[in-house]
């Protein structure tokens, strides 16, 4: 099964993708949001465990907070699997 993950790349979410890949879940992308930490953070939380765990799915940063425009997103990690 294909999933997409929006989270904060925070320890709990960690956990989390890890599980699913054990669980031979095809994580297909990560969207990045503001939660308990600031968006630039939860960035290079995701851009360190990316290396770390050798993930090579699509990272993407969304809104930096939540009256940002919609649609819009920067591509920090834009792997994608052909």
């Amino acid at each position: 099964m294909n999933v997409w993950i929006d989270s904060d790349a925070g320890f709990d979410n960690l956990r989390g993708i890890l599980l699913a890949r054990a669980h031979g879940l095809e994580i297909v992308g990560l969207s990045l949001v503001f939660g308990n930490s600031s968006t630039s953070r939860a960035s290079r939380n995701a851009n360190t465990k990316s290396v770390v765990f050798g993930w090579n799915f699509p990272i993407l940063e969304g809104a930096v907070f939540f009256f940002q425009p919609s649609g819009y997103f920067t591509f920090i990690l834009p792997v994608w699997r052909g």
